[in-house]
């Protein structure tokens, strides 16, 4: 059995950044691999060459996850777009096409921007005024676009489904937005305050 390639390297892409999202979380399990190249055996620092420099440099980047993680989104959401191009239907009219696009950004958009919840420590409080005013106007723009162009679409457009995907992912940005930050509460156990 033959895999196509598109596919089985966007779903590469999307590991990779699930691995580089995730790298700060974990770096219990990223030190062993990272020791080495920094130590020698005996536990003293290597010598200042090439490897030791990109060993600090690595093991710098995962503590520091302000840079990991939109690395990691960045490849997530290029390797789902290269793994399901070809897979979902677009539509030859340009208000349905205009949907699918705008709320394919305002979910990306909330998605990127709630991403960062899962970074918080343990055990602190956080307050989520500016996310929720940030979250709640891309639902809005998502909204008044879904009402302006996915509504109209929905009813004349035929095959309906393009028409329907427009209009559900301009919808999409709050709940998937709240499905996240639940799921962050739960994994990181971050306490919300007002």
């Amino acid at each position: 059995m033959r895999l196509r390639q598109p596919p089985f390297l966007g779903l590469l892409l999307v590991l990779l950044g699930l691995l580089v999202f995730a790298a700060p979380l974990a770096t219990s399990v990223w030190e062993p691999w990272l020791q080495p190249l920094i130590y020698d055996a005996s536990g003293h620092l290597r010598p200042d060459d090439a490897v030791r420099r990109a060993g600090i440099f690595f093991y710098r980047e995962l503590y520091d996850h302000h840079v990991m993680w939109p690395i990691g989104v960045f490849l997530m959401v290029s390797g789902l777009g290269l793994a399901l191009r070809g897979r979902i239907p677009w539509s030859r009219n340009r208000l349905t096409r205009a949907a699918q696009i705008l709320g394919a950004v305002v979910t990306c958009a909330s998605i990127f921007f709630t991403l960062p919840v899962f970074l918080v420590n343990p055990g602190s409080s956080m307050g989520l005024v500016g996310w929720g005013v940030l979250v709640i106007g891309l639902t809005l723009v998502g909204l008044l676009f879904a009402l302006g162009a996915g509504v109209p679409a929905l009813v004349r457009d035929t095959p309906r489904m393009p028409a329907l995907i427009g209009l559900l992912l301009c919808l999409a940005p709050l709940p998937v937005s709240l499905t996240l930050l639940g799921l962050a509460h739960a994994m990181v156990g971050f306490r919300i305050t007002a």
